[in-house]
């Protein structure tokens, strides 16, 4: 850091963060996703009504039920 002056910290930083986001980059690119196909999850806002919640496939007979039944076909 001696080489820089008083900007070489900055410079220090500069670079680790390059490197950091140029690995992250490497890796995004030569390690696959595998997707996930059991995956159900359906975002609903917190602000459902009781009859938005009713149109809700997944949601239970009863909400004092909390497990989801899942069919096994």
């Amino acid at each position: 850091m001696g080489w820089f002056g008083l900007n070489g910290f900055f410079v220090f930083l500069i670079l680790v963060h390059a490197l950091i986001g140029i690995f992250g980059l490497h890796r995004m690119r030569v390690r696959k996703s595998v997707e996930n196909p059991d995956s159900t999850f359906t975002p609903m806002p917190a602000t459902i009504t009781p009859a938005g919640l009713e149109l809700d496939p997944d949601t239970p007979e009863t909400l004092d039920n909390n497990q989801v039944q899942q069919n096994n076909s």
